[in-house]
């Protein structure tokens, strides 16, 4: 079993010929805190999408959702 409570696996956004997110590997153990920071264009928009589940996997206290 996991120790993470969120955890995400290879996340990939292409649009087009444009990859916005390439194999993004996430791991959030209880308690911590993270943010996403970057430039303009960077993704992070993207990431949170792909947690609203249009791609990629996303385990959330040990369940696949």
């Amino acid at each position: 079993m996991s120790d993470y409570v969120i955890e995400t696996k290879q996340l990939t956004k292409v649009y087009g010929n444009q990859t916005a997110v390439n194999a993004v590997d996430l791991h959030v153990k209880r308690g911590q805190i993270y943010g996403l920071l970057g430039r303009n264009g960077a993704g992070k928009t993207t990431i949170q999408k792909i947690w609203k589940f249009l791609q990629g996997s996303v385990v959330q206290q040990h369940l696949m959702l």
